[in-house]
Formats: C-alpha cells, sequence, structure tokens
C-alpha cells in the first residue's frame, strides 16, 4: 500500500513539475503564417506597443529566404525571415523607416553571401509615386509602384566587381511628373 502511495506521489510530483517546465521555457516564434509573422513581429524590441497596426503587405519566399513587407502603424518596414532545418522560418533582421509614404530598403543575403543585394520599395496608402527611376553605377533600372495603396516594388541590384555600389533615384506621379529634388 506504502509503495502504490509512493508511485502515485511520484506521478504526481513529474505531472506538476512538467507543467511548470511548459509554461516556464519560453518557445520560440516561427514566422510560418501570416498569424505567426505578426506575432514574431509584436515580439521584437521596438515593435511591442500593442495598439501598434502592423498591416502585412507582402510574403515573399526565395530561396530559404522570407521577407515581409508591412506596414508597422503605417510606416514602410521589412522582416526577413531564414528557414531551418525543421522548415520554420526564423526571425533574423526587421527595419522599419521614419514616417514616410515610400521607403527603400536594401536586402542582403537572400541569394547568396557574395550575391547583389535587392532593393525592397515598401509604400503606404498616402504615397504619390507611380515609378522609381534608380541609377545604379551608371546603369538606369525602372521600376513600378502603384500610387495610393499599400504595395512593394523589387529592384534587382547588378552585380560589380568592386563591391560598391552608386545609388541616385528619381521618381514620377501617375502623370510622369517627376516628384522631389532627389
Amino acid at each position: 500500500m506504502k509503495l502504490l502511495k509512493n508511485k502515485k506521489l511520484l506521478v504526481f510530483v513529474l505531472l506538476v513539475m512538467g507543467a511548470v517546465l511548459y509554461f516556464a521555457i519560453p518557445r520560440t516564434l516561427y514566422g510560418n503564417d501570416e498569424e505567426s509573422i505578426v506575432k514574431v513581429i509584436r515580439s521584437i524590441e521596438g515593435y511591442t506597443v500593442p495598439t501598434a497596426n502592423i498591416d502585412i503587405v507582402e510574403i515573399k519566399d526565395i530561396e530559404e529566404n522570407r521577407v515581409v513587407s508591412f506596414l508597422y502603424d503605417n510606416m514602410p518596414a521589412y522582416a526577413h525571415f531564414i528557414k531551418n532545418s525543421m522548415g520554420n522560418y526564423r526571425w533574423v533582421y526587421v527595419e522599419k523607416s521614419g514616417e514616410v509614404s515610400l521607403a527603400q530598403f536594401m536586402v542582403n543575403r537572400i541569394r547568396g553571401e557574395d550575391d547583389a543585394p535587392v532593393m525592397l520599395f515598401v509604400a503606404n496608402g498616402e504615397n504619390e509615386v507611380a515609378k522609381i527611376q534608380v541609377i545604379v553605377n551608371d546603369e538606369v533600372l525602372e521600376t513600378e509602384i502603384t500610387p495610393h495603396t499599400m504595395d512593394v516594388a523589387w529592384v534587382e541590384i547588378p552585380g560589380t566587381n568592386e563591391k560598391s555600389y552608386r545609388f541616385d533615384y528619381m521618381y514620377y506621379d501617375e502623370e510622369g511628373n517627376r516628384i522631389g529634388d532627389d
């Protein structure tokens, strides 16, 4: 009888310890879907304001990388995730702009360590730019972005032997008029 009591007590203690460990050990958050991506973003220092609005604009998978374009309280931003061996997307980088309607980000190492970066433009609904012209080391690249809506545009940067780049930007509205002085 005493042996049976001791076994029950041991099982009870093990269950209690297991429950305590289960709830006490923090779990890694992964960006496997839109809902979990928002949870990951909200867990990052500088993005934890519970009333801040997070709008996912685009989720783009490139090989083992996931690039998430989003608006954080209407500020353009992006997050970079890398797929681990279990197939889960682990957060590695996040960046947001100031209070602008169109922001440009350099996304590095999404194709390989020595590959050229990719330029990402993220716009909120206040953006008036319709066409972006980027001059990279004297090569003219153009892309379009939808004005007055949340949108994303990608620009593939040409490689260079020097591993350095010079950028000049020109922005145009829907009628083709140049916006701004830079």
